[in-house]
């Protein structure tokens, strides 16, 4: 399976980034469905695990000190694609959607009259037919058939 990942436990990114986000550990506590003081101790696991400041606590909120910039940006980036992987995951999950690029000819002479029985057998299916008179890359496009 590989090394094993060296990052601290989710709960305390998560708490991070809900403060980062709302400017605010008693919010972020309200967002997350917990309370302000486990934010807060969170918050603080994190900052002792990285052996950095994250937040510069003001009488009123919080703000990012640049490491925490740094951090709240690979966090969005990091979980932008667990977002993008789940919503992947649900697709397949209900039957998902399949790619199918051919020549403007063949989709529109013989496959597309043909999609409302393959509708009828697969109604989970979405089907998407992309048309094209040039080659596509099928290993750069997001492609699962291609009739040539």
């Amino acid at each position: 399976m590989g090394p094993e990942r060296r990052i601290p436990p989710l709960s305390w990114l998560l708490a991070f980034e809900a403060a980062a986000r709302h400017k605010s550990f008693g919010s972020a506590a309200t967002a997350l469905g917990t309370s302000q003081p486990a934010v807060s101790q969170r918050i603080a696991h994190l900052e002792a695990s990285l052996q950095v400041t994250l937040f510069k606590r003001l009488a009123r909120g919080v703000q990012l000190t640049p490491e925490g910039i740094v951090l709240l940006q690979g966090l969005h980036e990091g979980l932008g694609l667990i977002e993008n992987a789940v919503e992947e995951a649900r697709r397949h999950g209900r039957g998902g959607t399949l790619s199918v690029t051919t020549d403007f000819g063949f989709a529109a002479f013989w496959l597309v009259p043909r999609l409302p029985s393959l509708r009828e057998a697969a109604p989970e299916l979405d089907v998407r037919v992309v048309t094209s008179q040039t080659e596509l890359d099928v290993q750069r496009e997001p492609i699962d058939v291609a009739i040539v």
